[in-house]
């Protein structure tokens, strides 16, 4: 009986460790399969940057220099990839997460770079526009690190969005952000469409300092030309040039519209400044939108880096009535919570 037993027991411990041995080993299996599938899977990408370079990247990236462009990375939920950056706006500080903060900076623009504090950051990229030298371009490549340079304004912005979403394997979040941006485009468009000519107002639109303005290649002429508006040099070949106080005065404009930098404005002071000065210029006493005070100050984030909500201000301005049941200050607002999930603060068009 006790042989039988000792038998029996042998048998049962020795079946009780296989099952246990085999149980475990699946285990193992699936564990090694699901830590498998955690990983980020490696991609070769090859993107046509603005200036038409192809650019190969390895993804998953997890440095990012990014000298244009911080405030859709942090849209796309990948601040945490940032690890040098130019100056940032106080409309940028306002809404990015305050980590950001805290990022190297590595250039005041594309225009003046610091090479050696970008390389000390090691990034996996580098992200700048088209003032970038290219002798510096050079220099960070030959470092091993892939170089985009980009464009922030139309018609590049939703290509580059949309690689930005490719690259930080956030296809997904990039299309959502390009969808809320295109419902008010659309908006915009389909009420225009329905004013005729006669009834859209001429606008002289003045840059960063007297008399230069945005001609017929301009991102800023087809805001302008979008939101229902004619652009007195709208038929000037070129992108931007200065014109003469005297094109002006002749082509008497019924509105004016003066873009505000990004690094001013935070309160009225400056706008009403711009103002100020476009009523009481002498070859402007005369015009139409002097004569009837249709002069407008715009910050130029919400015409580059929100371009939806530029284009709603200036159809509000062109066209109230139209407009009467928009509310581009409230829309601004709820993009911001949307996209950043924090609060607008800031000036951002006078009166």
């Amino acid at each position: 009986m006790t042989k039988f037993f000792d038998t029996t027991s042998k048998k049962i411990i020795l079946s009780s460790i296989l099952i246990i041995i085999i149980v475990s080993g699946t285990y193992g299996v699936y564990g090694l399969y699901f830590a498998s599938e955690n990983e980020p899977q490696t991609r070769n990408l090859t993107i046509i940057d603005k200036t038409g370079a192809s650019v190969d990247i390895t993804t998953p990236i997890e440095r990012i220099v990014a000298i244009i462009g911080a405030e859709y990375i942090c849209a796309l939920g990948c601040q945490d990839k940032i690890v040098g950056r130019a100056e940032l706006t106080t409309d940028e500080e306002f809404i990015l997460p305050s980590s950001i903060l805290d990022v190297p900076v590595v250039a005041e623009t594309s225009f003046s770079v610091n090479l050696e504090l970008i390389l000390e950051q090691q990034p996996d990229l580098v992200m700048a526009d088209e003032g970038l030298d290219d002798n510096i371009r050079l220099q960070i490549e030959a470092a091993g690190v892939p170089v985009l340079e980009e464009s922030t304004t139309f018609p590049r912005r939703a290509t580059f969005i949309q690689n930005l979403g490719l690259i930080l394997d956030q296809e997904e979040k990039a299309t959502e952000f390009l969808e809320y941006e295109a419902q008010y485009e659309n908006l915009v468009k389909d009420r225009v469409a329905n004013i005729a000519e006669n009834e859209k107002p001429t606008v002289f639109f003045e840059w960063y300092k007297p008399w230069f303005t945005s001609c017929k290649d301009g991102s800023d002429n087809e805001l302008i030309v979008t939101a229902g508006g004619i652009n007195i040099a709208g038929n000037v070949e070129g992108s931007a040039l200065e014109i003469s106080p005297e094109f002006v005065a002749e082509a008497n404009p019924d509105m004016i519209v003066r873009m505000l930098t990004f690094y001013d404005g935070e309160d009225l002071a400056a706008y009403q400044t711009l103002s100020n000065d476009l009523l009481t210029r002498p070859a402007l006493n005369d015009t139409t939108a002097v004569k009837s005070e249709q002069v407008y100050i715009i910050k130029n984030t919400v015409l580059i880096a929100r371009r939806p909500i530029g284009l709603l201000y200036l159809a509000k301005c062109f066209h109230p009535e139209v407009f009467a049941d928009i509310d581009p200050a409230a829309i601004h607002e709820e993009y911001v919570q949307t996209f950043f999930g924090t609060s607008l603060s800031g000036v951002f068009v006078y009166p």
